[in-house]
């Protein structure tokens, strides 16, 4: 078989799975215009008025609206899978639609919530998955050809399980970059997922389709992963919210990777919503199940009520450089005005301080990162790709030069090293006497389609495996002086500085990381609720 049928294979399961959303949700929307937009946000209003109703409502509302019956499942699911039609149509974001098994849970819920009442608290709601999330029944392929004829899972993936006992429904699972290895989101199987803001952009990867979907509007909540920024860097560029929880607080059990037996940075799955109640909701019923006795890989750690939580105040870090490549101005604009906004202010009860922040970066971390994530300098993704002749992504010079197969003894003192750095960046946080921190996600707002990426500030707290919630500020106007970029500290500075082109990034979300330290996913979640991120309407 050549990789051309192996593409074949993948085109025909998602033209079929097209085909069985008309036959179980019959309806479509009107007309595709002649020019498509730059921005297909506008598009939405595309959908009809009855399903444009229930995609712009907000999640706490529209989980209101389900647990009294005044919509139903079946109508509120019907309304996301035909609006995720339209998005993959106009962005590219989807790589299976669940028609007949969403149908069937929809309507199970509708008879269920007239019998007996609600399933839980998440009765109805529609769910995106990243498609590397098993799925019982169907392949999982994490975006390369090598896993297309694979058999298909035998049980969905774990944190699936927990969400459908307490209501919730699957309905797509959407793409990633080739082996979701990237901040791009470009796979030669399926090509770019690209920004419904401005779609010559990229949505960020490695969970491409979720963060497409969610900026789109449809999508209320998915789950994607992060093993180096892959929930976060999507989320900033797409203006939604997103939660990289700490390694071993939600189940991954039942997922296909592209490091299995990979101990170094291990992925961890989190929630992606436009909604921030949402992910907190999700969070704590997820956790309320204590989800570590379906597996024992996770931390007995119970969930801190988010409401509950009422420091008197909150020293915030903020950093706009992390001394190896300058973010541009827009980011380091965005950043001073919420600093602005906010030092010094009590918002809620609680007295915000901040205070500048420099990272503890050892000089020797693009070698320590190489190492940790092809341990076997790239031996297996190679072999492979090699099955049906998929190219491989370039990973560029300097990857190449630094990559090298790891002895034991490598291994064993890369891991020593690793743990600790995590101790001292640790003690470096108490010195400083914080408790979170503002910090950029990218270099620039977005990334132009295959275009080198920098992932050093999403990819740095996974070694140390803080948790990270994504923070919508504002997005870029290609008009507005953010100011002169700086001098260049080092070559790789300038190969980045030099990329900032203002109009390139014109209306792409802007948004930074809220960083603490393991297991303080609540108090990163109030932090956001008292920063009060923006996400930009829907439809416009």
């Amino acid at each position: 078989m050549t990789f051309q049928d192996a593409k074949d294979i993948y085109n025909n399961r998602l033209q079929k799975s097209i085909e069985e959303v008309d036959k179980y949700f019959p309806g479509s929307h009107k007309p595709l215009p002649d020019t498509i937009p730059s921005n297909v946000r506008p598009l939405l209003k595309l959908l009809h008025d009855e399903d444009y109703e229930v995609v712009t409502l907000g999640g706490i509302e529209l989980l209101d609206k389900l647990a009294k019956g005044e919509w139903s499942a079946v109508r509120v699911t019907g309304a996301y899978i035909r609006a995720a039609v339209l998005a993959h149509k106009l962005v590219n974001c989807a790589t299976e639609f669940l028609a007949e098994r969403a149908y069937n849970r929809a309507k199970f819920l509708d008879e269920h919530l007239a019998q007996k009442g609600p399933v839980g608290p998440f009765h109805g709601l529609p769910f995106s998955v990243k498609e590397l999330l098993g799925v019982k029944g169907h392949i999982s392929t994490c975006e390369n050809s090598f896993f297309l004829d694979s058999e298909p899972m035998e049980k969905d993936l774990v944190l699936i399980q927990q969400l459908e006992s307490q209501g919730g429904t699957i309905f797509v699972r959407t793409n990633g970059p080739q082996l979701c290895n990237s901040l791009d989101s470009y796979s030669p199987v399926h090509g770019s997922t690209l920004n419904p803001y401005n779609t010559s952009l990229t949505t960020g990867g490695s969970s491409s389709g979720e963060g497409a979907l969610a900026a789109f509007g449809a999508s209320i909540i998915g789950l994607g992963t992060d093993i180096g920024g892959s929930i976060r860097a999507p989320s900033s560029f797409c203006g939604i919210y997103g939660l990289k929880p700490t390694r071993g607080r939600l189940s991954m059990l039942n997922c296909v990777g592209s490091n299995p037996g990979n101990d170094f940075i291990k992925a961890v799955v989190g929630p992606m919503s436009r909604d921030l109640r949402l992910i907190d909701l999700f969070m704590e019923n997820i956790i309320k199940q204590k989800p570590w006795k379906d597996d024992v890989s996770l931390e007995a750690v119970p969930w801190e009520i988010v409401s509950s939580i009422q420091p008197k105040k909150l020293t915030l870090g903020y950093t706009t450089f992390d001394g190896v490549a300058h973010p541009h101005p827009p980011i380091v604009h965005a950043i001073e005005e919420l600093v602005k906004k906010y030092d010094g202010k009590t918002v809620d009860g609680v007295e915000i301080t901040f205070k500048k922040y420099t990272p503890v970066i050892p000089e020797d971390i693009i070698h320590m990162l190489i190492g940790m994530f092809m341990p076997d300098a790239g031996e297996r993704i190679k072999k492979w790709s090699e099955k049906f002749g998929e190219p491989l992504d370039d990973p560029g010079p300097e990857v190449k030069a630094l990559a090298k197969k790891l002895e034991i003894s490598d291994v064993f003192a890369l891991n020593t090293k690793r743990d600790k750095y995590r101790q001292t960046v640790w003690e470096d946080w108490k010195k400083q006497g914080i408790d979170a921190v503002i910090y950029p996600v990218y270099i620039s707002p977005s990334s132009v389609i295959r275009t080198p990426n920098y992932g050093l500030y999403t990819m740095l707290w996974n070694v140390v495996d803080y948790p990270g919630v994504t923070l919508p500020l504002t997005k870029m106007d290609a008009k507005k002086d953010y100011g002169p970029t700086p001098e260049p500290a080092n070559d790789m500075d300038k190969k980045f500085l030099g990329m900032y082109e203002p109009e390139k990034f014109d209306n792409a979300p802007i948004g930074v990381q809220i960083i603490g330290p393991r297991f303080e996913e609540p108090l990163l979640l109030k932090v956001a609720q008292l920063l009060q991120g923006t996400v930009q309407p829907l439809g416009e």
